[in-house]
Parts: structure tokens; sequence; C-alpha cells
């Protein structure tokens, strides 16, 4: 998580962001939970860090290519490398609300978004 960016709490309880964190609530996941984080892990995860785009192809495509980034995920590791794909393709990334998954915390905002990217 500390690789991902999250800011994870040290020994003494301090977290990176050097203010005391408070213990999380204890959460109890289900036993679909349980299989959606193995699937998640052992799949989909995987083949999104080994994901290597093609940027030709990409700047070669008969639409434009967009790439968005989250307002607030600047610590975020999908912060960098959405930020370099954006330089290789050199287009300008577009900002949604949020961190990485604005559209979980800030649906209706992130939707205005989508909304204005899909009009071009």
């Amino acid at each position: 998580m500390a690789n991902a960016g999250f800011d994870q709490p040290s020994d003494d309880g301090e977290g990176t962001g050097g203010q005391a964190q408070t213990a999380p609530p204890v959460f109890e996941p289900s036993p679909r939970d349980i299989a959606n984080g193995v699937r998640f892990f052992a799949h989909e995860l995987r083949g999104t860090a080994a994901y290597i785009p093609d940027i030709a192809a990409l700047k070669a495509a008969p639409t434009r290519t967009v790439v968005g980034i989250g307002a607030t995920s600047g610590a975020l590791i999908t912060y960098r490398t959405s930020m370099a794909l954006a330089e290789r393709l050199a287009v300008r990334p577009v900002e949604f609300p949020g961190d990485h998954g604005g559209f979980l915390g800030q649906p209706v905002e992130f939707a205005e978004v989508v909304r204005r990217v899909l009009k071009g």
C-alpha cells in the first residue's frame, strides 16, 4: 500500500503525513469479499501491473485518447504512470474529481466530467 502511495501508519501510530492516526474500524470481510479479493490479486491486478501500452497504436487511433487522473491522487503510483502516459502521447491529462476511485466517492461530479470529455 505504501508503494502505491497510500498513507500508512508507522509503529508509533503516525502516518507519513506526520499526524497521529486513529485505528481504522475493524472490517470483517464476507466470503464474497474474500473471493473477490482472491480474483483481483490472482487475475486482474497481474494483467494491469504488467500492461505496457502500445504508444504508436494509441497515437494512430482514429479517435482521441484521453488519459484521466484523480484530482487528489497525486501521491499514488497510478497518478505517476498516467502522467507518464500522457507525456508520451503528448496529450494533456483530464482531471477527474476525487482519487483513483473518484467514481465511487464523488459519482455525480465524476459523471459530469465524463459527459464533458465525451462531448469532446
